[in-house]
Formats: structure tokens, sequence, C-alpha cells
């Protein structure tokens, strides 16, 4: 089994060292896990993400782990990138610096409003549902038209708080299912979602059975930002996708994929 989302002190908002998510992830039997921290261009959230002078630093400490941990497990490093239009080229040039093995992207805000933090007019339920989840399947849809990523990272996160939209979006949906097909993108299931409101994993399960049926790869993540909460909810999460006839996940080298068992 792999988790290929784990995060690290530097996003400022996660605990233990990088030693300890490697030595946890080997107790708990992983063969294969990815550090995908945070990197947020923009203003907004970047005091929750690694500031750029230290993606080099995180880089090569995960190079170090590698090594020493060869014998034992495979890690692998990445970023969480966070879509914003206007950072799309800068984060196309720093992904490109370094030897990463996958990029994430994945969306937190949509302008002023944040859809994953506590307290937040979404959060408490203070915003028209149906015009926030307009506006992050239009964000998604034009996330997928940039080329520097390679997994989608918990694609529904919107749906976190339990805030669900009266007006169907299945005809949306099925364009971004189609979108990622075409361009061979992979879609992470994150497990942390069943620890939300939401109470399932991103995505959730109508969604998951669209993007199997159309064939698109998936991966698994945790989305740790603790060394406890590494393959949380994974076995629960796996009987899942058996049932919708998924037997391989996809993992990455230095973005290139190939695929693994499921268990």
């Amino acid at each position: 089994m792999l988790d290929y989302h784990i995060h690290t002190r530097l996003c400022n908002h996660a605990d233990g060292t990088m030693h300890d998510y490697v030595r946890r992830a080997v107790s708990i039997g992983l063969q294969e896990i990815c550090f995908l921290d945070h990197l947020t261009l923009a203003d907004r959230g970047k005091n929750s993400s690694m500031a750029l002078n230290e993606v080099g630093l995180y880089f090569q400490a995960a190079q170090n782990l590698k090594q020493a941990y060869s014998d034992r497990i495979a890690v692998k490093v990445g970023l969480e990138t966070d879509f914003d239009r206007h950072h799309a080229d800068r984060y196309r040039e720093i992904t490109q610096t370094f030897a990463f093995d996958v990029i994430g992207s994945s969306i937190h805000a949509l302008g002023v409003v944040d859809v994953v933090s506590g307290n937040t007019d979404w959060a408490c339920g203070r915003l028209d549902c149906d015009i926030i989840y307009k506006e992050y399947l239009a964000r998604l849809l034009e996330m997928l038209e940039q080329d520097y990523f390679d997994v989608i990272c918990h694609i529904d996160l919107v749906k976190k708080f339990g805030h669900l939209p009266q007006t169907s979006y299945r005809l949306q949906i099925e364009k971004i299912v189609e979108k990622i097909k075409q361009k061979n993108i992979v879609v992470e299931v994150n497990t942390s979602g069943f620890t939300h409101t939401a109470g399932e994993p991103y995505p959730g399960r109508e969604l998951l059975e669209m993007l199997v049926d159309a064939g698109v790869g998936l991966t698994m993540g945790s989305d740790a930002h603790r060394p406890e909460e590494m393959g949380r909810y994974f076995n629960r999460t796996a009987d899942l996708l058996q049932h919708l006839g998924v037997n391989e996940l996809v993992a990455f080298s230095r973005r290139s994929r190939y695929t693994v068992p499921l268990t």
C-alpha cells in the first residue's frame, strides 16, 4: 500500500519530523510514501505553505531519507501546489527545477472565499451553496487547462463542511471527468474526508464511480499532518475501491507513472 499525501512542518500546520513520518510508515507496513507538502504562491494562504526559499531544502531532505530508508520503504517527494492562474507559469518553472516524483494541484480558495478553513463564512453555512459549487467546478476546469501537475488532490474538497447544493451539476462534473481522462491526469483518493463533516473520502462514491467508469487512474493519500494520521481509513477505502473494480493504484518516480497493487 502507498500513501501519496504527507505534509511536513514546513507548511506551518503539521507536526513531527520527516524522519518521524518515514518511521511510522515503516511500522504500519506501507511500501511507498510521498511527501506532498504545500506550496502556495498567492498571498492568501502563504502562512499555510512552505516558503519559496525552503523548496530546495525540503527536496534535499527527502532525498536523504530516500537513501537512508531505501532497504525498507520507497520514499518519494513532490509538491501540493495551490492553483492560481496568475502563478501558473511560476509553478511550472519551480516544478521543473527539481527532480520531483509527482506534482499535485488543489483548490483551497475561490478568490476571498476559503473553502477549507473552519470558522469562515463557508464553514459556518453563510454562503449560497449553488454559487460556491458552480464557482468551484469552474475553477477545476480552469485548473485542468494547465500542464504542470500530475495529480488532482482532494478533488471535491468543497463538500468538507457538509454543505451541498440544491442544483445538480452532473453535466459540469461529467465534463470535468472527460477532461481528466483526456489529459491523463491521476485523481487522488484522499481519506481525510472521513475525519470531516463530509464523512467520506474525496472524491465521494458517486464521483469515484464516474472516474472509475472513465478509466481514470487513481492514487491514495491520507493528507497526514501528523505521523499517526498516515494510512488512516485505508482498509475501508480499499474495500470501496475493490467493490468498484479497482485493483491497482498509480505511483510515480520522477514524474513517470507506474502501477502498484491496491493491497
